[in-house]
Order: C-alpha cells, then sequence, then structure tokens
C-alpha cells in the first residue's frame, strides 16, 4: 500500500479585514486548516477558497490537483 501526504501553503493572502475562513471544496482529497496549510492525501481535485470572516463576498480561489 502506497501513502501520498503533500502540505502546501498557499500565497499570502492580503485585504479585507485580515481575518478569514478557509475552505476545501473536496474533503475527500484536500483539506484546508485556519492557517491556510493544505494537505492532499489522495488522487483527485479540489478547489481552495479563503474568504474574509467579516464579508464573506470578498473571496479567493486556488485550484489544487493531486495526481500521484
Amino acid at each position: 500500500m502506497f501513502i501520498f501526504l503533500c502540505i502546501f501553503t498557499c500565497t499570502q493572502v492580503k485585504g479585507g479585514s485580515g481575518d478569514y475562513v478557509w475552505s476545501s471544496s473536496n474533503v475527500e482529497t484536500t483539506t484546508v486548516n485556519t492557517k491556510g496549510e493544505i494537505t492532499t492525501g489522495a488522487r483527485g481535485e479540489a478547489q481552495i477558497t479563503a474568504a474574509d470572516a467579516k464579508n464573506r463576498a470578498h473571496t479567493g480561489f486556488a485550484k489544487v490537483r493531486c495526481s500521484v
């Protein structure tokens, strides 16, 4: 059995209130913690979103793909 694990840190987020809420569109393959650190553990894709905690209309995202 082969287990693959990667940990990434997103580019620094700027602007807004400075307090962000992070989320992953596919927690089966990719998770993100409160600091924006991304962990992948299975093949697949996910969209990582950072939203301003005080105004969720202000968001940014990155796509992550794990193919190993």
